[in-house]
């Protein structure tokens, strides 16, 4: 099932026949709260399920404690992993990142959903969906419309400079476009790519770990043109 733009009873449809287990989280009472991230564009492409995040205004760990299920929570980031008739829910507070230098673990501040959206790595991934009153499609930075488009676009200039990894996450989406990328996506991509700013971003990690991982980042960019 598909979703097209604006059409509240279909995001609702869609909802209650990929994620019935959210059912419960609906019921409850509180902060609002939102399914987001690859979940919300997996629904609108009509895909198998994708990993359940869930954004609160509020408490993570408080809205796990009160789905009576085992809980692990990660104070520092405000988040928490629960298990609902047996698929994983990853619960976070909504949150602000800033980034001390470019690659360091983010400064993170309770936020908006808007700001939480904002943060993201790319347009398709900043959507969301209440579960609190009647489903609908929330999405600022126009990522349905790029879905339809196939096209990848970075939220923010530094997005790249400021985690790295999103380069790597990007050519595995299954919704990397197949040969289309934004003007800013390409540059930004590029800066995060140069000399220095590998040098500022290089992880710690033993040798071993860094010898497994360089190679298969360079096969990446090699098999998908978006990012030569």
């Amino acid at each position: 099932m598909t979703v097209p733009a604006d059409h509240t009873e279909s995001v609702a449809e869609a909802l209650d026949h990929m994620h019935p287990e959210l059912a419960v989280v609906r019921n409850l009472g509180g902060d609002p709260v939102y399914l987001v991230g690859g979940a919300v564009r997996d629904l609108l492409l009509g895909r198998g399920r994708a990993d359940i995040d869930l954004v609160v205004e509020g408490d993570a760990a408080v809205l796990a404690s009160e789905l009576e299920a085992d809980v692990i929570s990660h104070e520092r980031f405000g988040t928490a992993k629960v298990r609902l008739d047996g698929h994983d829910v990853d619960i976070a507070t909504a949150r602000s990142e800033a980034y001390p230098h470019p690659g360091a673990l983010p400064v993170v501040e309770p936020a908006t959903l808007a700001e939480d959206l904002r943060r993201r790595d790319f347009t398709i991934n900043a959507m969301a969906i209440p579960l609190r009153g009647e489903p609908r499609l929330i999405d600022p930075h126009g990522g349905q419309a790029d879905l339809a488009a196939k096209l990848l676009r970075v939220l923010h200039p530094r997005s790249f400079e400021d985690d790295p990894t999103r380069a790597i996450r990007a050519a595995r989406s299954p919704s990397r476009p197949s040969s289309r990328r934004r003007a800013s996506t390409r540059s930004t991509r590029s800066t995060a790519d140069r000399p220095s700013t590998r040098r500022r971003t290089r992880s710690p990690a033993p040798r071993s770990a860094a010898l497994r991982t360089r190679p298969r980042a360079r096969a990446r960019r090699r098999r998908f043109p978006v990012f030569r």
